[in-house]
Order: C-alpha cells, then structure tokens, then sequence
C-alpha cells in the first residue's frame, strides 16, 4: 500500500488512546472526503497506523490528508517530502533513477511478447490520477473488457506470465488466466504504473488547480516534469528497461505481460528506441493488446500489432483518423472492421480517400475504398494533405499506400513538434499487413500527432 507522508506532528508520543482516536477521526473524514470507488467495498481497508518506522506520521490511503485541508497544507507536505526523500511501498525497489534505458538483448531465441493493459478501473471512471497507487480495482465495464481479452487470447499459447503487483492489473490477469488454470504467473514491481508522487489521487481538474504549472508542464511537455524531486517519465522508461531485462532473459519464447497505460508505452518506447518525448504519442486502450517480435540478440523489433482492442474503442469526438492501409488489405473487410455501421448518407461520417499515385496496386485498392464509402478518390497525395482534412474536418482519411511509406510517416508525424535532440530514427516496425491508425486532433494546428493502433484483420468487435 503506498504510503504518504502528511503534514502532522507531535514534540512527544501521545498516549495508546489518543493515537487511536486520532486514527479514528482522520479515517473518518478520508472516508467522508473520498469514499471507496464502486466495486471495492471488501477489498481495501483504511490503516490504523499513521506512523511509519522512521518516527514519520504517515497517511497510507494514497494521497495525502494535506488533500483535505488545501493546497497550503500539500505545499508544506511537498517540502517535508523534498527534505527527507519520498517514501513509500516501492522506494526499496531503488528503481527510481532518471537514467538513460539500459541496452536490451535477447536472450535465446526469436520471442513474442503480449502487452495487455488492465480493465476500467474504478479510478478510469472517475477520472482520478492512479499512478502506481493501489486503491482501484475494475469497474464492472473493466472486468468485462478484461473476459473479451481472455476469449481473444484464449487459442494462444504462453511460456511465461509477469504481471504488475497493482490491483487492477492482478485481477485483470487473474481473468485473462482463467482458461489456464495451470499457469504460474510472475509479478515483477517494475511493470507497475508511473509513479507520480503527489499527483496520486487527485482528480484531473484538481491537478491544475493546485499544481499549476507543473501539472501543465505534466500534460504537454511530460518528459521535462518534475514533481517531489523526481523526473516521472525519465525515471519510467529506465524502469521499463528493468523489466525488459527480466522478461527478455527469459527462457520463454511466448509471453504475456499484463500491466498499464504508461508503463506500457515505457516498454514500446524502449524496445523500439522512442525516447520519454515519445509519451503519450503511443495509444494504450484499457484491455487492449500489444504484440511484439524480438530477434535474437541486437535484432530489430516488430510490432506485430499495438492498441488492438477485442472490443470496439469509444470514439473520441476532438480526434480524427488516418487509416494507413496496405493494398493487400481487402477493402471490404477493412471498411468493416474500421468504420462499423458506416453509412455514406450519414451526414455525421465524411471520409476522404487518398492513394500514393505512383502504386498502380494502391490506386486499384482505393478506387474499390472509395466505391464502398461513396467518396471519390485522390490520388495526387500528400501526407500534409491528408493531416490537412483530418485537423480541418469532421472526418477521417483513408490512405492506400505501400508499407514503406506507412512506416516513415508514423515516425515524422508522430514526432511533430518534438525538440530536434528527441526526434530518433527508432526501429519502430510493421508487418507487411494490416492496417495502422493515428489519431488527429480536430480544429488544432498544433495538437500532437499519436499513433493510435495497428491492428490485424479479419476483427470482429464485440459491444461492452
């Protein structure tokens, strides 16, 4: 359980009765002011001790009581922490460096690792920040999300299972090892989600509020913030690193990791070589997965496919689409897995489609797009172009075009903005099918670009 430093002290040990009251009343007003999510009643329980072994009155709920009482108090706290060092249930790890990733290698064979995030959690729903906290577990809708992943990964065959030690993440593996009972799972703690400190528990809006700055610097430039000491996403992605050297010495050929949002994208980041300016340009949808080729020893990665989710994703109304696809894909299934119930007399739904003019292949497949959604096609493209209707309209854009050029537009476009020192020539992959999607703000000129799915098809999505 993490534990938190609070604001409160006294010259002298109080007696036996007076620390149980005050246990009792401070347990009280956290309960008032955050009551247990939905689903969790029976699974956690507030702490009686509020000192730790150091002599350090502690409040061990996730967030500290200085929450209660306003952002003087926390800025108190803030500085306490900042003297003493943070201190909680992961500081013995000594995993917290802000260090460059180790180097991976690949020990033994070819290897092929699944990356699952955990279901909507308690604190998803609410729209509380989670870190590596452990005072959520899933919502009804994440425990559903999670059974739609076990029956997708159901026919797959793993060597190795490691799991985050959080609880949204073991109760989302413990559903997807349903079908394999026999299974052993490992829990490793460096595949626990982000740490961030004083963020931990506070609602999104409350952050700027009492944060200000720093949590504006947390939303746009994350891979420059710092909260209690500490570079967050810095520290993150040597932490992936720990974990990739775990799992990569591994004997297993076939593995599941089943951990978080950020973490996860830590551990893409790493193994392809985006540096921690790539976060947040990698989606990582509840319960969606991830596949990853590793060669032997210094090979490069393949992402077989990333963010593929078994149920359909809620569309996200600021966002429009580019659907990269190649001119083997059938356009049939593709408009079918992509654009469920679309329908070209929909005036909600416009889609432009683009083909590179130089791939007879791709023209063919994009004159066959264009008859199923009732558009006619452009095939004099730019990549400028297509970012150019998808930031400016309501719709999506659909380009046929070889892989090659896929591959080099996801790493221009999903590194827009970044400083010069970040952008990296990674060994970001895809197979030679498929179909990749970014995302794109609407209406934004500066919004960032992100690489929002690769998927594999024929996929059949399953309404949660």
């Amino acid at each position: 359980m993490t534990s938190r430093s609070c604001p409160i002290s006294f010259p002298h040990r109080p007696p036996r009765l007076i620390q149980a009251s005050i246990a009792i009343i401070l347990g009280i007003l956290v309960t008032q002011k955050y009551p247990l999510p939905e689903g969790s009643e029976g699974s956690l329980r507030y702490p009686t001790r509020i000192r730790n072994s150091a002599g350090q009155r502690l409040c061990q709920k996730g967030y500290g009581i200085s929450h209660l009482f306003g952002a003087s108090q926390s800025k108190k706290r803030v500085t306490l922490e900042a003297k003493n060092g943070w201190k909680d249930q992961w500081t013995e790890e000594g995993d917290r460096e802000a260090l460059p990733p180790k180097k991976l290698a690949v020990s033994g064979n070819e290897k092929t690792v699944v990356l699952v995030r955990h279901g909507q959690s308690t604190w998803n729903a609410a729209g509380r920040i989670q870190g590596s906290s452990n005072f959520s577990v899933l919502t009804n809708k994440g425990r559903c999300q999670a059974e739609l992943t076990r029956d997708y990964l159901s026919e797959t065959r793993f060597d190795k299972i490691y799991q985050s030690p959080l609880a949204r993440a073991l109760e989302t593996s413990e559903i997807i090892c349903e079908t394999r009972p026999e299974q052993k799972r490992s829990t490793l703690a460096s595949l626990r989600e982000i740490d961030l400190y004083s963020f931990q528990g506070l609602r999104k809006e409350e952050g700027l509020g009492q944060y200000g700055q720093q949590y504006d610097t947390w939303k746009n430039s994350p891979a420059e913030f710092e909260l209690d000491g500490h570079k967050p996403v810095v520290e993150l992605w040597y932490r992936a690193s720990i974990a990739w050297e775990t799992i990569l010495n591994s004997e297993a050929k076939n593995i599941l990791v089943v951990a978080h949002n950020a973490i996860n994208q830590a551990l893409i980041g790493v193994a392809t070589g985006l540096p921690p300016e790539y976060f947040r340009r990698i989606n990582q949808d509840n319960a969606a997965i991830t596949q990853l080729r590793f060669g032997d020893g210094d090979s490069d990665v393949v992402i077989e496919r990333i963010n593929q989710s078994p149920y359909m994703p809620r569309m996200n109304p600021t966002v429009s689409r580019i659907f990269l696809l190649h001119p083997a894909v059938d356009p049939e299934t593709a408009i079918e897995t992509l654009l469920p119930g679309f329908s070209p007399k929909s005036p909600t739904v416009a889609v432009s489609v683009l083909s590179d003019s130089s791939d007879l292949e791709s023209i063919r497949v994009a004159k066959e797009v264009s008859e199923i959604v009732g558009v006619d096609p452009t095939h004099d493209l730019t990549i400028e172009k297509a970012v150019s209707i998808a930031r400016e309209t309501k719709g999506d854009v659909i380009i046929v075009a070889p892989p090659d050029l896929h591959i080099k537009w996801v790493h221009d476009l999903i590194g827009e903005g970044l400083p010069s020192h970040a952008k990296t020539t990674s060994s970001l992959q895809f197979p030679r099918e498929g179909v990749t999607i970014l995302g794109v703000p609407k209406h934004s000129p500066t919004g960032n670009i992100f690489l929002s799915a690769h998927i594999q098809l024929p996929k059949h999505f399953t309404a949660v």
